[in-house]
């Protein structure tokens, strides 16, 4: 996985299969399926979606490639996993687009929350 925080051009894990970032007011004009993080203890709703891979795994994570966004709607940050992958914080009240790689295509990915391990998210990638 390779997580892109898209506030200047900071990269800041690297990793093979998805990309997040941070596209700010960008990300809200997509049509990709939309995941909120909210409660507490945080939860992801909805708890599944399908979304399709554009990310060839090379290009910078845009929101042209993005397959779908999460917004933290708590006020506190969120660590975001995947699976034992940490992607990492997602700051209260912002907004990240989640770039899957074209060759995820098929598979469920599982994204979890470090401030509530019960949190899922199952993202079919069509």
């Amino acid at each position: 996985m390779v997580l892109f925080k898209r506030v200047g051009l900071a990269s800041l894990l690297i990793a093979p299969v998805l990309a997040l970032g941070i596209p700010a007011q960008a990300a809200s004009l997509a049509t990709v399926p939309k995941v909120t993080i909210s409660g507490k203890p945080a939860v992801y709703k909805p708890t599944s979606i399908s979304a399709v891979p554009h990310w060839n795994g090379v290009e910078t994570c845009t929101t042209a490639l993005e397959s779908f966004t999460i917004t933290n709607n708590t006020s506190a940050t969120q660590e975001i996993l995947n699976g034992t992958t940490d992607l990492g914080n997602l700051p209260a009240h912002e907004m990240t687009g989640i770039c899957i790689n074209t060759n995820q295509k098929g598979k469920t990915e599982h994204f979890k929350l470090k401030s509530n391990k019960k949190a899922a998210l199952a993202v079919k990638v069509t």
